[in-house]
């Protein structure tokens, strides 16, 4: 393998670097922090964005489908969008609906053991000092 000036610097720049974060640590930290306190905002919206596009593609699909009017094509990008936000709301509360109830009976079984299990506890740490 040849050795060219190109990956001399590279891998001079990246030792470089790579020595001034672990020397600023702290600082690189909270700058990192702030970047992505900024940026958080943008990927979650890019989040949404891709969720919702893949859902009005499939309406969009089946819209075209069933009306070749002007009127149905004017409305198909909004009625689509909403359609794909409604349907999202929707899985939402149903998995909400699903997990809160059994999150609930979770909570209720390890309350009603936690004072025996407590009890157990203690009377091990007395025999085992």
């Amino acid at each position: 393998m040849e050795l060219k000036w190109k990956s001399c610097i590279r891998i001079g720049v990246t030792v470089i670097i790579l020595f001034l974060v672990m020397q600023y640590w702290p600082a690189f930290t909270k700058l990192a922090r702030i970047a992505l306190g900024a940026a958080m905002p943008l990927l979650l919206g890019c989040a949404v964005a891709y969720v919702v596009n893949i859902l009005m593609s499939f309406f969009e699909r089946r819209f075209d489908a069933a009306s070749r009017s002007a009127t149905a094509q004017k409305l198909r990008r909004p009625l689509c969008m909403a359609l794909a936000f409604i349907s999202i709301l929707c899985i939402a509360v149903f998995i909400v609906w699903m997990i809160v109830p059994e999150l609930i009976r979770c909570l209720q079984i390890l309350l009603e053991e936690l004072p025996a299990a407590l009890n157990t506890v203690f009377l091990w740490l007395e025999e085992n000092p």
